[in-house]
């Protein structure tokens, strides 16, 4: 029996959890030296390109949803453990200290870490540079297809960490941004009836 879902809306793992999702068939243009050009006739959604289904960009990392993006932070966290704190980055030309999605050629701060984990190559990560979630997705820079649930879980993840928390405590605010965030779906997305047709 496979769920009955409205058009647009996706299961999520073994968690049940609905959100509404661009089309799964297509990836957003990376900025991997590997990646080839960009195929013909890209679909816009709001302020991100996408490719359409059948073009290649050299990358499988495919759409972050809000249930993709906490378990790559789940596993960045046990990777460094939950007691870890971020430690910001001095740029001597600018001469302030910041937060680096990668330094050094390896991911660096909790969402570089996660994007990489989801396949974003060192090369996207620090092209990124300090600039937070939002502003890379609301810019459409940001090297990898997103879910509004996943840009609310990554930022709040960022924001969290930022202030000097452990990344326990931001994988727990990350968690809680996602349950806020899935409370503002109506009813009718949780509605998993089946049917065998």
């Amino acid at each position: 029996m496979v769920p009955k879902l409205d058009p647009g809306f996706a299961v999520v793992a073994n968690a049940q959890v609905v959100e509404k999702t661009p089309n799964p068939g297509i990836t957003r243009k990376s900025g991997c030296p590997t990646a080839t050009s960009r195929g013909t006739g890209p679909v816009v959604l709001g302020q991100v390109e996408y490719l359409p289904d059948g073009a290649s960009d050299g990358s499988q990392a495919g759409v972050i949803d809000i249930g993709k993006a906490l378990h790559l932070l789940e596993t960045a966290v046990n990777e460094c453990g939950p007691d870890f704190v971020y430690s910001p980055v001095w740029i001597p030309e600018s001469r302030y200290l910041t937060c680096l999605y990668a330094d050094r050629g390896a991911a660096h701060c909790i969402v570089g870490r996660a994007l990489s984990l989801a396949g974003v190559c060192i090369h996207d990560l620090e092209a990124m540079r300090d600039h937070g979630v939002r502003e890379l997705y609301e810019q459409a820079r940001f090297p990898v297809a997103l879910t509004l649930g996943a840009v609310a879980v990554l930022d709040a993840a960022q924001q969290r960490q930022d202030r000097g928390c452990t990344w326990g405590d931001v994988l727990d605010y990350a968690t809680t941004t996602a349950l806020r965030f899935l409370d503002l779906l109506p009813d009718k997305a949780f509605d998993l009836s089946t049917d065998d047709r």
